[in-house]
Parts: C-alpha cells; sequence; structure tokens
C-alpha cells in the first residue's frame, strides 16, 4: 500500500493574481496532483476557434491525448505475443511500435512548449512555463520508469522538476504545486539509484520547512506531511530479492516506523480515514517481514475489526470493497499463523463472497482509493489516493491464500489441492497473454504485475508439491518443483540463484528425498546435502540484511528437519557441516512467546521434545505440540506428533500409546486417494483391497501395534515397542494383530511398488 497524490479541494488563485500569472482562460487550469490530465471533451455547442487557443495549451492538449493514446495501448503490451503465431507476433510489433510514436511524440510536443514558454515574455515565469516543465519532467519519468534507461533522461527531467519548483516558490498562489513537484523530485532520485543517504536527507530537510501540522492545519499541509512521512515507503527493502543491485533501499522496520509517523499524524488532526490505512500498511509488513511475532500486527487487525470485518458493514459506503478485502485476507492469514484455524476459515468465506460479488469496471481497472480528509463541517474537503492492490490481484492471491489456510493432505481430493490447481490455471492465463493484468498504468508497472503474477505461481507449484510429497505422489511433487523452477528461472533471470523462493524449492526437494527414502540410503544423504545448504544460504542473507522474518523461519524448519532425519537415521555419512549440536541449540535457545506463530510455537516444542533428557519433560512437550497441532487443524503435523508421543507412552502407558498409533494410522491411510494408494493381494482373490495412503509412515505405525523392531524409527531412545504387547493376550486382540500384519505386508509391498516406479522413471530421463 503506498501514498498517492494530493487532491486540493479548490484550485483557484484570486482574479487579480492569476491576470498577472497566467493570460491563458481559467477553464484550462489544472490540478496540480494531476497536471497532466486532458481536459473534458467539448460538446459541438462549445467549440472554440483554435487560432483562439494559446500555443502552449495547444501543445498542452495535444500532448495529453498522446499520452493517452499511449496509455491506452498498455494493457495489449502487457500481453506476451504467441510464440508460435507470426500474426500475434506481428500485432504486438505494430502496437509497440504505435506506443513507441505515441509516447516520444507526446515528450517532443512537451519539450516544445517548455522553451516556447521560456522564451515568450507573457508565459516565463508563470503558471503556464510551471505546467510544461512539470508535465515534461512527469511524461519522462513515466515513460522511462523500469527500462533500464532512467539515467538518460535523468538530466533533463531534473531540469525541468528544479524550473518548475523555482517557478511555484516565486509566487504564493503557485505554492501548492510545490507537493506534487517534491514528490516527483523524490521519485525521480528513487528511480536513478540515488543513495538511501540523499532521499532521506531531502526528506527531512523538506518536512523541515513545512509548516506544523495541527488540527487547523489546511489539507494542503495534511497531504504534505502524510506523503513526506511515508515517501520511504516506496524504497525496496532491504534483503529482499529485488534490490540486489541497488543502494537504494530501505528496511521493513524503517518503513513500519514511517507509517507509524503517518498514524500519529493523522490522529493528531482528525484524519481517521488516513490512520485506518497507515494501520493496515503497517500490519501488511509485519506480516510479511515479522512471522515470528505478531504482537503488534494482531493488535492492529484487532482493532480495525469492528471497522472493516463485521458484515453487514455498519458504515456502507465508507469503504470500497477493495480495502475490505485487503483487510481479511491479512485478518484470516494472520489468524491462521496463530494457529486459530476455525476463525481464519470463517472470515475467508466471507472474504470470497465479497470478491464473488458483481465487481464494477472501475473497481477492476483501479488500484488506488481516494482517501477524503476529515472535515465535520466541511463537505469539500480535499483528498488523498492511497495504491492498493487492485480487484484481479486480489482475487489471484484469495486461492493462494485459500491453499495455505486450508492445507490437508487427507481425502481423495483435498480443497488445498483444488485451491492451488485454479490458481495455477489462473496465473497461466495472465502470464499466457489470455487474461490482461489489470490495471497497467506504465510498462514498468506491467511488467512489475507479470512477475508478481509469476511469483504467484511458483507459490502454487510449492503448495501442490507439499501435498503431493505428503500424499507420496512423489513424480508429481519432482514435476511441481521443475515447474516452479522453470518459472523461476524464466521470470527472475538474474537472482532466482539468491532468491527465496529457491531456497524454498530446495527444501521442498529435500522433503521429496526425506519421504521416498529409497535408494539404499542415497535419498537420506542428499536430503540432508539439501537442508545443509538451505540453512547455510538462510543464515547468510540472515546476517547480510540483518533481517529476520521468511528467511529466519526458513532455516528453522530446515534446521527441525535435519535434526529428525540425523536422529531417525544415525548412519547418515554426510560430512556434517551444521553439528547435531548446533542444530540443538539453536532450535532451543530462546522459548517463543504466546504472540508468536503457531508455526515458531510448534518446531519449538518438537526440538524440545526430540532432545530433553527426560521422558517427562519429552511428553509435555509432544502433549503441547499435539494441542497446536489440533487447534491448526493440521493434520499432516497431527500424524507424525501422535506417532512420536505415542513412542514417547509406550514406556509407561502403552494402552493409551496403542490408542495413539491407530489414530496416526487412520491419518496416514487417508493421506492419498484410495484409488492411487491402495493394494490388492493378488493371492487372496475376492479379499477387499487394503487402503495405504503414506505406506512408509503407515509401515512405522504398524511394526510399532505389531511390537516390533524396524529401521523406519523416528527417535533414537526408543526404537521397539516391549514384546509383552497387551494385544496378545486375548483373542480379539490377536485377531487384530494378524489384520495388522497384513496391512503392513501391504505397506511393503506399496513402498517396493513406489521404488520400482522411481527407478523405471531415473531409467526412462537418462534414455531420452
Amino acid at each position: 500500500m503506498e501514498n498517492g497524490s494530493y487532491r486540493p479541494p479548490h484550485d483557484h488563485p484570486s482574479p487579480t493574481k492569476k491576470r498577472k500569472l497566467d493570460s491563458h482562460p481559467p477553464s484550462l487550469d489544472g490540478d496540480p496532483a494531476a497536471y497532466g490530465a486532458s481536459s473534458a471533451p467539448m460538446t459541438a455547442q462549445e467549440t472554440v476557434q483554435l487560432s483562439n487557443v494559446p500555443a502552449p495549451v495547444a501543445l498542452f492538449a495535444l500532448a495529453t491525448s498522446l499520452r493517452a493514446s499511449a496509455a491506452s495501448l498498455l494493457p495489449h503490451l502487457s500481453k506476451r505475443p504467441s510464440s508460435s503465431s507470426t500474426s500475434s507476433q506481428a500485432r504486438y510489433t505494430a502496437t509497440w511500435s504505435a506506443y513507441v510514436h505515441y509516447a516520444t511524440s507526446a515528450i517532443v510536443l512537451l519539450r516544445a512548449a517548455a522553451r516556447l514558454t521560456a522564451g515568450a515574455s507573457e508565459w516565463t515565469g508563470g503558471r503556464v512555463e510551471l505546467r510544461a516543465n512539470a508535465m515534461l519532467a512527469e511524461t519522462l519519468v513515466d515513460t522511462y520508469e523500469g527500462s533500464g534507461n532512467e539515467n538518460g533522461v535523468a538530466l533533463e527531467a531534473e531540469k525541468a522538476i528544479t524550473r518548475a519548483l523555482a517557478i511555484s516558490e516565486s509566487h504564493p498562489s503557485l505554492k501548492r504545486f510545490t507537493l506534487p513537484l517534491t514528490l516527483l523530485h523524490l521519485r525521480l532520485a528513487l528511480l536513478t539509484g540515488k543513495p538511501s543517504r540523499y532521499i532521506r536527507t531531502n526528506i527531512r530537510r523538506l518536512l523541515s520547512t513545512v509548516t506544523p501540522l495541527s488540527p487547523t492545519a489546511p489539507d494542503p499541509t495534511a497531504a504534505a506531511h502524510y506523503a513526506l512521512e511515508s515517501f520511504i515507503t516506496h524504497l525496496p527493502t532491504t534483503g529482499t530479492d529485488a534490490v540486489a543491485s541497488t543502494t537504494t533501499t530501505a528496511t521493513w522496520k524503517e518503513k513500519g516506523q514511517a507509517w507509524q509517523s503517518v498514524q500519529e499524524l493523522a490522529s493528531q488532526r482528525g484524519d481517521d480515514s488516513i490512520r485506518v490505512l497507515a494501520l493496515l500498511a503497517e500490519a501488511q509488513l509485519l506480516l510479511i517481514h515479522s512471522p515470528s511475532d505478531y504482537s503488534r500486527a494482531g493488535s492492529i487487525l484487532s482493532s480495525l475489526f469492528s471497522v472493516l470485518g463485521i458484515d453487514p458493514d455498519p458504515e456502507p459506503g465508507k469503504w470500497p470493497r477493495v480495502v475490505k478485502v485487503l483487510y481479511r485476507l491479512m485478518y484470516c492469514l494472520w489468524k491462521s499463523q496463530m494457529g486459530e484455524a476455525k476463525e481464519a476459515k470463517e472470515v475467508l468465506k466471507s472474504t470470497h463472497k465479497l470478491l464473488d460479488a458483481q465487481v464494477e469496471r472501475e473497481e477492476i481497472e483501479s488500484d488506488k482509493v481516494q482517501i477524503a480528509f476529515t472535515h465535520a463541517n466541511d463537505p469539500s474537503a480535499g483528498s488523498m489516493a492511497f495504491r492498493v492492490p487492485p480487484h484481479p490481484s486480489l482475487y489471484t492471491f484469495a486461492f493462494l491464500a485459500s491453499a495455505a489456510i486450508h492445507l490437508d493432505p487427507l481425502g481423495k481430493s483435498p480443497r488445498s489441492a483444488l485451491f492451488a490447481e485454479e490458481g495455477v490455471r489462473i496465473v497461466e492465463s495472465k502470464l499466457g497473454a489470455r487474461d490482461a493484468t489489470q490495471p497497467v498504468t506504465s510498462l514498468a508497472f506491467a511488467s512489475q504485475n507479470l512477475t508478481a503474477v509469476a511469483s504467484l505461481k511458483v507459490h502454487f507449484h510449492l503448495l501442490l508439491a507439499s501435498l503431493s510429497t505428503m500424499r507420496s505422489s512423489y513424480t508429481a511433487a519432482e514435476t511441481h518443483l521443475s515447474s516452479a523452477l522453470s518459472t523461476l528461472r524464466a521470470w527472475y533471470p538474474s537472482t532466482w540463484t539468491s532468491s527465496e523462493a529457491a531456497l524454498k524449492i530446495v527444501f521442498e526437494w529435500a522433503q521429496v528425498r526425506i519421504a521416498h527414502a529409497a535408494k539404499a540410503g542415497v535419498d537420506e544423504n542428499e536430503a540432508e546435502e539439501a537442508l545443509e545448504a538451505v540453512i547455510f544460504a538462510c543464515e547468510k542473507r540472515r546476517k547480510e540484511s540483518k533481517e529476520g522474518g521468511i528467511v529466519e523461519h526458513l532455516r528453522n524448519v530446515a534446521m527441525l528437519s535435519l535434526l529428525l532425519l540425523r536422529l531417525s537415521n544415525p548412519t547418515l555419512s554426510m560430512p556434517m557441516t551444521t553439528p547435531t549440536d548446533t542444530l540443538v541449540r539453536t532450535l532451543t535457545a530462546s522459548e517463543p512467546s504466546s504472540t508468536s506463530s503457531a508455526h515458531s510455537r510448534l518446531i519449538h516444542s518438537l526440538a524440545q521434545a526430540l532432545t530433553v533428557p527426560s521422558i517427562t519433560a519429552s511428553k509435555a512437550a509432544l502433549s503441547a505440540a499435539l494441542a497446536l497441532a489440533n487447534q491448526m487443524q493440521a493434520n499432516h503435523v497431527r500424524v507424525g506428533v501422535l506417532a512420536l508421543l505415542a513412542n514417547v507412552f509406550l514406556w509407561t502407558r502403552e494402552g493409551e500409546a496403542q490408542k495413539m498409533l491407530i489414530s496416526a494410522l487412520k491419518l496416514a491411510q487417508s493421506m492419498g486417494s484410495a484409488v492411487d494408494r491402495s493394494y490388492t493381494f493378488l493371492d487372496a482373490p475376492g479379499s477387499p483391497s487394503v487402503v495405504i495412503g503414506n505406506a512408509r509412515l503407515g509401515l512405522w505405525l504398524g511394526e510399532r501395534l505389531l511390537g516390533k523392531s524396524t529401521f523406519l524409527c523416528l527417535v533414537s531412545h526408543s526404537k521397539s515397542y516391549r514384546s509383552d504387547s497387551l494385544l496378545q493376550k486375548t483373542d480379539e486382540g490377536r485377531q487384530k494383530l494378524v489384520a495388522q500384519e497384513r496391512v503392513n505386508e501391504a505397506c511393503r509391498r506399496m513402498l517396493e511398488r513406489d521404488e520400482a516406479a522411481v527407478a523405471e522413471e531415473r531409467v526412462a530421463k537418462m534414455e531420452t
């Protein structure tokens, strides 16, 4: 969410000053925040003799028309031409040529207007010369932004802005133009890669020159404070993939402090709507960059629920739908991260209702909301525009949020997979030129939209890969990871090797290797090597950027996976880059607070359970983890925790341990389609198929139920059930043991079939 332009309520200097500064008709005066906007079309009754129109004004009108024509082509340019269609490529080339013609023609006309107004005494130093230079600078910045050639026009744009600022400062009636020109100057500095210190210094200097804000301060003064205080949020965030080649960055904490400053100023002046949007922007930052502690984000989102989260709306029409949708997506993701899955799903349902309701064309094409300043006795108060994700972007993101919140590998067709598959279809239609990414306000914005869509596609495939792994569909998992990797390489060619998404792909690949665990230990060794690489890369990124966030969370998950792998298979032959003692110290160093994410608390509980010397302490930690898994409605976590908890309980309460094993086994059998993950014994015709699900986990649980030792151990301090199993003491128990042995044998054969299928696929790949 970004601040936008300021729209003053009255853009009319006194008639006397206006005659002194400008001689063109009053109807052609421009709004200072929209000095590039075209005038409304004239009707037949309002025709004007062209000879009576001042030359600069005619040039403005022509340039504005050309810019509008160029802008109308942007949606077509955002659609990539078909590589197999000559006519599609020809149309794209023609559209591109037309765009270049319109854009360069507009710049040529505005250069002519700037020269004309500078050389004619009737225009020099007045509103018309200011407008000519301002429009020229704005057009240069808009046209060349994101092209890679910004420095080629930087001097010309800066000269035009400097001249326009000098004029605005020289006449009291033109001072209202100073704010938008100043913001344009800062924007130019950002695009040309000026150091962050330069931008911060200019912001502080400008703030010192603005009249202090008070409850009675005029709208232009308030707009200046809000815009300058929040400008730092436009800078790329330190430590993210997009800032590998620039020094113009800001930390996410600095951005959060900027939004807090806006909140304080808005509270002082009574601009409650501005304060709410600033709170929403800060919460968005915290959710992305501070996943280990949600105290501040949770406080903000809870305080806004009565404003943006209630249906029916207590104040109909006050807030645009896009703001309510954005808030609710953030709210349900926060609730999901805190482990409150039930409430998250309820809010998500209301979010989908808002998204699916009839949408006006203006909502689809707009990426800004206009927020009026609060004046109880002044209905004509000014307003500010805030940039928000447009409706199509939120609609697509809602599928990713739904897939993550409903993540569950159980059942024939998990809802999470349905959401993710539909999300892939939507993003492919956008990337494949079947749908335009709306809105498109510049070539740079079109490119940003497409790369953002590509990022969504990567994460959809990562979710599908995770689901496939848990459901033992290893080939499908690797296919999704390959699709994620190819998308990442295609859309992020310069940063993909060191990006967070690449680390997630490597981590998911390690999970496939661990789950498969075939090839006589080779899979486990490859998994350990991959996890070591992820941990090393995360540590490096964390130290370089001095930021936590997602990277720190990914590191902890990789460490826990590596710890489980080493405890379950102490014969791993890989040299240890990260010693096991280091893993334990890092994972148990500090206990998460109650405001930490459920995932952080879960990681800590599992690490404690696996490493404490006391069985009682291990039980307590695993019980806490099980309570969290139940609250999160995370069956894939629940089955693993039940297995570990049963492994500890068998020493003191074997009956309870058996109940846990049976519950876990039922969950494991549901982790996969009954059609694909069932086994029929050929030597017993007519007998029902045995539902397997996750064969490796099912065999481990089944072996424990039979009281047998197995190499498929999960923890080192307990490898088998005791031989005096309670089930062996009754006829009913012995029948259960026979049935369980049949299930175990089916699991073994399913594992053999899985390994044979992977081996065949490996041979086929080598042959091709």
